[in-house]
């Protein structure tokens, strides 16, 4: 029927009309606020329709991301945000507040808002994780420049294409732990400093330098730094490596689990070393992989 046909044809029209408007949001996350995610849902419930839903979950998700790169949980995040001025209001259950009143002392010192809030808002703002019954709002990192990083004396760490926040608070506090004072991670594709990097570095985020760069770029400019990537399929191990390099001027270049280093980074490199490790094992989680490095170039 031609008023059937007509209506197929709006119905498409809107839909394409809330896909262009989801895509300018995601451009924008900056601008999400919580009027979008109100406009976001209500779209969805006057034009249930797949295209319209898939666009949603996107904003929805961005927001999350967004949210969680101003917050942080657990005692060691919390007292690290506190001390370096980054906190801007903490929350306890009750539990948290029983158990760590020292964290509840820093935050009256620094004359910050303080509450007691129950496990359904914790969850709301931070999903189902261990806790410890303390959260804190926090500013968002503020990143480093790949310049000043590049200049800092000693070896350096380059991450490329890392997404599990996990990984990077674990490799955040290994490089912490041999001194390592500055690290590269690729801007395309990686995680961002959020709420369970801060919880997996373990109060270490401030005692390594992050900047976000591309990383292809800086490896093919090589300037000072000598760049040794980490390479399963390489035939040098790393030890044969570092007896070729000025462990000073190395900078060490690491892929995520299962993608490893694109391949314009890869072959930038000076050399491509491997761990030699058992035939029948695949890989090594990246923050070990980055302590046996680090661990190798002491003296």
């Amino acid at each position: 029927m031609p008023g059937d046909q007509s209506g197929k044809r709006s119905l498409v029209n809107l839909s394409l009309f809330v896909k262009r408007s989801y895509e300018g949001y995601a451009r924008d996350r900056a601008a999400l606020d919580h009027r979008s995610t109100s406009f976001a849902w209500d779209c969805r419930s006057i034009f249930p329709l797949r295209i319209a839903e898939g666009y949603t979950r996107s904003v929805a998700r961005d927001l999350r991301v967004s949210r969680s790169e101003k917050l942080a949980y657990g005692v060691h995040a919390v007292l690290e945000a506190l001390q370096t001025g980054e906190a801007t209001a903490v929350f306890f259950t009750e539990q948290g507040r029983e158990a760590h009143p020292d964290l509840l002392s820093l935050a009256n010192a620094h004359g910050l808002k303080t509450e007691i809030r129950d496990e359904v808002f914790f969850t709301s703002q931070i999903g189902k994780v261990p806790h410890q019954g303390v959260m804190a709002r926090v500013k968002p990192y503020a990143y480093g420049t790949a310049a000043e990083a590049l200049s800092q004396p000693g070896p350096l760490v380059a991450l490329a294409g890392i997404e599990n926040p996990g990984n990077l608070g674990a490799v955040i506090r290994t490089a912490a732990a041999f001194g390592i004072r500055s690290l590269l991670l690729e801007d395309a594709g990686s995680v961002r400093v959020n709420a369970s990097v801060r919880r997996a570095a373990a109060g270490y985020l401030h005692r390594v330098r992050i900047a976000r760069c591309d990383l292809s770029t800086v490896v093919a400019d090589r300037g000072e730094r000598q760049w040794l990537a980490l390479d399963p399929r390489a035939e040098l191990t790393i030890t044969e490596c570092l007896g070729a390099a000025d462990r000073q001027r190395l900078g060490l270049l690491f892929g995520a689990e299962g993608k490893g280093i694109a391949p314009e980074a890869l072959h930038k490199a000076r050399w491509q070393a491997r761990i030699p490790i058992a035939a029948d094992v695949e890989s090594l989680n990246l923050a070990v992989a980055v302590g046996i490095c680090l661990f190798a170039l002491q003296p």
